[in-house]
């Protein structure tokens, strides 16, 4: 009892000397303190997003944290804790919501370059270079640059260098390994090239861009049920092309 009693009066000690002095000082020193309730905020919130762990979170949070201590007016009968959960809660779900919004522009910029792509495959019967893609997205080669880079920080690629599968997509289990598998991915490249144009374009719009069924269908002008298929066919010869291949280099 006396430790806690000790405890509570060097805390309330601390406070004024924050509220005659706020140093960083003292404020660091409050912050370690109060950490805990950035851990446990962040716990009750990771449901929130299926994509951050509790450390992201707390990173939002503990901005929280800070800004509540910088805010907090002693004396006016409300608790620390009490209004510095209701800061933290606030920094994660802004957080979240910021990213939320930055995911969707990134996303929405992946499926326009995948539209562009698509459609000047099917003209060229070829893939489109970098400068093709920007002329038909309307935009400078350097902002094309940036929206791919953007794509790749969030997306993980930006075109046929990517190896990010389609959102929701589920696929032969064996033929979509060896087609993401990076260490094979000059092998993969290469037949991918041989595969009919449709079924190239289906794989493409679908594991290197991103997109889901749905949107690979809106793009080529299909059925889902037709991409699926298409899908279905190419991963098997991807499968026993790759799988030929890697038959002949360990003979």
């Amino acid at each position: 009892m006396s430790g806690d009693s000790g405890s509570e009066t060097a805390l309330a000690e601390l406070w004024e000397a924050y509220r005659r002095e706020p140093t960083s000082e003292v404020r660091e020193v409050l912050a370690r303190h109060y950490i805990g309730l950035v851990h446990h905020t962040a716990m009750q919130l990771k449901g929130r997003s299926r994509h951050l762990d509790v450390t992201d979170l707390a990173g939002a949070g503990t901005l929280g944290l800070l800004r509540a201590l910088e805010r907090f007016e002693l004396g006016r009968g409300q608790a620390f804790s009490t209004y510095a959960v209701q800061c933290i809660r606030g920094a994660i779900l802004d957080d979240l919501r910021e990213r939320d919004r930055l995911l969707r522009e990134v996303r929405a910029r992946a499926r326009r370059i995948a539209v562009a792509r698509s459609r000047l495959s099917a003209i060229h019967q070829r893939s489109p270079t970098p400068a093709e893609l920007a002329r038909e997205l309307d935009l400078t080669l350097e902002r094309y640059g940036e929206w791919c880079d953007e794509i790749g920080a969030v997306l993980g690629g930006c075109g046929s260098s990517s190896e990010v599968p389609a959102e929701g997509g589920a696929a032969e289990p064996l033929g979509e390994r060896i087609l993401l598998d990076g260490e094979r991915r000059g092998e993969v490249r290469q037949v991918l090239s041989t595969l009919p144009p449709r079924q190239r374009q289906v794989l493409t719009l679908l594991y290197f861009d991103g997109l889901s069924g749905r949107e690979v269908a809106e793009a080529m002008g299909l059925t889902e049920s037709r991409v699926s298929q298409l899908r279905r066919r190419a991963l098997e010869e991807m499968r026993v092309r790759l799988g030929d291949a890697g038959a002949r280099r360990s003979a």
